[in-house]
């Protein structure tokens, strides 16, 4: 059987580990892309979790969201938001925006999060999209692809 070029397992693995060393790196991404879709205001929330550690109850985050209200992607650019080197940016001539080389969305969300969810939507939010990447369901092969579904915008976020 021929050798593929690409491991996904540790490509996957090898890729988190390279880019993206923090959080404030990667949110920068984030907001990048926020400024990209023409958005005049955006949100970053964070929730918290009480954790033990080293027998002391400490919290940390557990969940980071950041909303725009910039013009929002229609399905056929959600599906590729989170795919590793797709983007609308990657010829030179395109290139006057921050995105560059399809990377930024996925990598970074990656080095921070296993699970990845994304909602946009156009003409209301009732015309709400989904797509997901989780890394665990990537190594182990569950996920092979990215799949846009219509989905409800989460109850949590909606007075936002």
């Amino acid at each position: 059987m021929p050798h593929p070029i690409i491991s996904q397992n540790s490509a996957i693995t090898a890729l988190m580990n390279m880019s993206f060393k923090n959080t404030a790196n990667a949110l920068a991404e984030l907001l990048d892309n926020s400024i990209d879709a023409t958005g005049g205001d955006i949100e970053l929330i964070c929730h918290e979790t009480s954790v033990m550690r080293k027998q002391k109850k400490m919290e940390q985050i557990s969940e980071i969201a950041v909303f725009d209200d910039g013009k929002g992607m229609e399905p056929a650019l959600l599906e590729m938001c989170l795919g590793v080197g797709d983007g609308t940016h990657l010829k030179p001539e395109l290139r006057e925006k921050f995105g560059r080389f399809g990377l930024g969305l996925s990598m970074s969300s990656m080095t921070q999060a296993h699970l990845v969810e994304i909602y946009s939507w156009q003409g209301g939010v009732e015309n709400t999209h989904y797509v997901k990447l989780d890394v665990n369901e990537v190594q182990s092969g569950a996920q092979k692809e990215l799949i846009v579904q219509k989905k409800p915008f989460p109850d949590k976020y909606k007075n936002i």
